[in-house]
């Protein structure tokens, strides 16, 4: 009987010989600079519930996952990156324990592509903490993580995903419109959808309300409007909501106005906000001159400008850090700065990792509010030669 050759899976390749030794002797100098720095070695399982990178990661993430039931009726999944993983270890584990807590890690991530489904991940993360201190300390490792392996013509490029969403509060859009809006930034600043089309596939998706209730304003007794609106309705339309929460929630909708038109007045203000050339801490002027003449309130861009100077204090090239604020990174947990690692390979610069600002994702995991950043290396994506 002749049998059929098994091969690897698509996507998936054996790690051997010259490389598999290569790959153990970089994590081992990235284990030894980390821990150097106080950074504390965990491994956490290739397996967990589904629900821990569904909850906060966003479609980006979550349309990737090798999920499936087991045989005891839950839903697992391979994790496709390690910092949910992370933060669960934390929660579960080490909340008694002094902030800030300090940490590496490394291992094997999986997602559903069609040409790369197994990578590895080598990666530091810092829960509690003061801001500055550690987004700076966090780019200058990732900048020395590289010199210590003698990887050459680096860089990253470096955003800030709580300006753009500051930004968008300023013209009163949702919180799930402002989620639409950043997943959807690169297509539009690169001219790939048009405002028009943008905010038609919103309202398809049923995030834009282009009425303006302003009748709900002008409500003088709450049981009478509501028992019209709830008969003009449906007969159940209040289900289990109170009168006031449901009054609550239209009036707030009417403060917003017209979701359509602001909306399309976001997505302008975001066209003319990117036009700007900010490639390095002395063009940041520029945008904090728009911002102004806008009279929108952050301090989001004093705080890049003074993270920078931190940055370059500690020893890092001025030419090490890019700005570009239209970086999302197309992972939703993100709440602040966010930045890319690039290395050029001949003319071209490749993302060999990233990472930013997460500091909703602890209690949004059912653990403590504190704040959170971290990175990470694709080691199969460097290229050591």
């Amino acid at each position: 009987m002749k049998f059929n050759q098994i091969n690897n899976l698509p996507g998936m390749s054996d790690n051997w010989g010259d490389c598999a030794t290569q790959t153990y002797k970089v994590r081992d100098d990235l284990n030894k600079l980390y821990t150097q720095h106080g950074y504390e070695l965990i491994e956490t399982p290739i397996l967990e519930e589904s629900e821990l990178f569904i909850r906060k990661s966003g479609a980006e993430l979550t349309t990737k996952l090798f999920s499936f039931v087991d045989p005891y009726g839950n839903k697992i999944c391979l994790r496709p990156e390690i910092t949910p993983s992370i933060i669960r270890h934390y929660i579960q584990n080490d909340q008694s324990k002094d902030l800030p807590l300090k940490i590496q890690y490394h291992g094997p991530i999986f997602r559903h592509d069609q040409s790369i489904r197994q990578s590895t991940q080598f990666g530091l993360e810092v829960i509690g903490g003061s801001k500055i201190k550690f987004e700076s300390e966090l780019i200058y490792l990732s900048f020395e993580g590289l010199n210590k392996l003698g990887i050459q013509n680096t860089f990253i490029r470096l955003g800030n995903v709580g300006l753009i969403k500051e930004i968008l509060s300023n013209f009163n859009l949702s919180n799930t419109l402002k989620l639409f809006t950043i997943n959807n930034i690169s297509e539009f600043i690169n001219s790939k959808i048009s405002v028009n089309t943008l905010a038609k596939k919103a309202k398809e998706l049923g995030l834009l309300d282009d009425s303006n209730s302003k009748e709900v304003n002008q409500v003088k007794d709450t049981d009478i409007f509501l028992s019209k609106f709830s008969e003009e309705n449906s007969q159940n339309y209040l289900g289990r909501r109170s009168s006031q929460e449901i009054l609550d929630r239209l009036q707030l909708k009417s403060k917003r106005g017209n979701e359509k038109n602001n909306f399309v007045s976001a997505l302008n203000f975001l066209l003319e906000f990117f036009s700007l050339n900010t490639q390095d801490i002395n063009q940041l002027q520029n945008i904090q001159k728009l911002i102004d003449s806008s009279n929108i309130s952050t301090n989001a861009i004093d705080d890049t400008k003074r993270l920078i100077e931190h940055v370059i204090n500690k020893g890092v090239p001025e030419k090490y850090i890019k700005i570009d604020l239209s970086l999302a990174r197309g992972i939703s947990y993100y709440t602040g700065i966010v930045f890319d690692i690039y290395q050029t390979v001949g003319a071209k610069p490749l993302v060999i990792g990233g990472g930013g600002r997460y500091d909703s994702l602890v209690k949004a995991f059912g653990g403590k509010d504190v704040p959170a950043i971290g990175f990470a290396y694709n080691l199969d994506s460097i290229n050591i030669n």
